[in-house]
């Protein structure tokens, strides 16, 4: 997983800024032109050394959801990535029956790797140097003092954030600014904001799941809900430096106006 990330990633690095931009995929995404062929390195890595497992690629128009199975997003971040941004990432997760077992997220502008299997640890890596990942934060949440971050995307626009943060944000410190939503996830592993808010299918969050529940924090839909890894389909998720944290977020998160989103299998 982690040769399969590098060299997917490193690929598209070799690329950045010289992608075309081939479809607007709504929402404030789009697909460029080198998302397709960093897909299939990727894919072909993991499937030389892993054979028969399924793996479910976001580019790929016959992907199924499978007991087994590696989650893969090659450039999570495409806006960033055609604007030569820094905070994309090529990013993939295994998947066992109804958990996440093991994941890995590259980030090549930055140089910054995070891994981990379940039961062992969350390693965070910038050039090759570990970092610090801190520890959950414990004891009453003053909204006051928490910072949340989104992805760089359209369904985070100023009506969302007017709407279903408005109260929220009286204290709470909002940016939108993280260029994909494995970024974000990465920089609330680090300790640099306490709540992440995402739109996105399962290769969009599957490994960082695995990362926040392992070092204390906690996850789930914007309706309160365990965060569904059986299904393809979109989600909206609320990821949380620790439960006390989550559970403060989640009223808020909650009063998003539509139904809760289909589950297609």
């Amino acid at each position: 997983m982690v040769l399969a990330a590098t060299a997917g990633g490193n690929q598209a690095l070799a690329k950045r800024g010289r992608s075309p931009i081939v479809a607007d995929t709504g929402g404030g995404g789009l697909t460029t032109a080198e998302d397709e062929a960093t897909q299939a390195t990727v894919m072909r890595m993991l499937r030389e050394g892993d054979p028969g497992v399924n793996v479910i690629g976001e580019e790929d128009p016959g992907k199924h959801m499978s007991d087994d199975a590696y989650v893969i997003d090659p450039i999570d971040g495409s806006v960033g990535f055609s604007r030569d941004g820094r905070e994309w990432c090529c990013t993939i997760a295994f998947k066992h029956h109804g958990g996440i077992e093991a994941g890995v997220i590259w980030q090549p502008r930055t140089q910054t790797m995070v891994t981990a299997c379940r039961g062992g640890k969350v390693v965070v890596k910038e050039h090759g140097q570990e970092q610090s990942v801190p520890a959950s934060p414990s004891g009453a949440v003053d909204l006051r003092k928490l910072v949340a971050i989104a992805p760089l995307s359209g369904e985070f626009s100023d009506e969302v954030i007017d709407k279903i943060f408005g109260s929220l944000l009286k204290n709470l410190r909002f940016t939108t600014m993280s260029g994909s939503n494995t970024d974000g996830i990465i920089r609330l592993l680090l300790g640099h904001v306490d709540v992440f808010v995402g739109w996105g299918s399962l290769w969009d969050f599957a490994a960082g799941k695995l990362f926040v529940e392992m070092t204390g924090g906690a996850t789930a839909t914007f309706h309160g809900q365990p965060i569904d890894v059986s299904v393809i389909a979109p989600q909206r998720v609320v990821f949380a430096r620790s439960r006390a944290v989550l559970d403060a977020i989640i009223p808020f998160t909650s009063e998003w106006p539509i139904a809760r989103e289909k589950r297609v299998r």
